[in-house]
């Protein structure tokens, strides 16, 4: 009872941040589905993007669980207690065990759950975004996922790797078409079935970088 009336209060804390401290814009709201087993793909640009996204999503985002460096996050019995009871953070190790990591996120999307990843591994140090890890399309692939292609803007002004103290500025979420696994699978096919994993991460990667070039302005 207490663990829930907590978690209720930092989820309001958390929409209170987002909705009065920063100025939050959505775009491609009508991407969003109402059903779960999604996988929610990101640039990844500060501590602020798993909030941002789960915002942005509306009621689609309450239960969206997180995959989160274990090193970073479950690093001490503190944060373990901490993040282990009061938020959705599902530990991947990433220097070790990943194929146990990504087969306990694959039990997520199995039970209807929405699933965020970073599929750049860690956040931006310079505001570029890096390139899509192959382990995004191995979970696509494997567990019949759909993936929802998000561009995240704005964040790494506000809180920058290295930086404790956000900083008010005008966030963004760019939500893209889905990307059926189906089609993911349709890729790898007309690509001759080698290298799979790459070539759905792919797909998707070049989905979210399309969408930084719209939000640019670019063509």
């Amino acid at each position: 009872m207490i663990k829930r009336l907590i978690r209720r209060f930092l989820a309001f804390g958390q929409h209170a941040v987002y909705a009065w401290f920063f100025s939050v814009e959505v775009q491609g709201k009508e991407h969003v589905p109402s059903r779960g087993g999604l996988i929610i793909a990101a640039n990844h640009t500060s501590h602020l993007d798993m909030g941002l996204v789960k915002h942005a999503m509306g009621p689609a985002g309450c239960g969206l669980v997180s995959l989160a460096a274990q090193d970073y996050f479950f690093s001490n019995a503190l944060h373990r207690w901490y993040f282990g009871n009061f938020t959705n953070l599902l530990p991947f190790n990433r220097s070790k065990s990943l194929k146990e990591s990504l087969l306990a996120a694959g039990r997520v999307l199995k039970d209807g759950r929405n699933l965020l990843i970073f599929p750049e591994g860690t956040r931006t140090k310079d505001g570029r975004m890096g390139a899509f890890k192959p382990s995004l399309g191995y979970m696509a692939l494997n567990f019949d996922a759909d993936v929802l292609p998000v561009y995240i803007s704005g964040a790494f002004e506000a809180l920058p790797k290295g930086k404790l103290v956000p900083r008010a500025r005008r966030l963004k979420a760019a939500f893209g078409p889905i990307i059926a696994s189906t089609a993911l699978k349709h890729a790898v096919e007309a690509a001759g079935g080698e290298d799979a994993n790459r070539t759905a991460t792919k797909v998707v990667e070049d989905a979210v970088r399309e969408l930084e070039r719209q939000n640019r302005g670019e063509r």
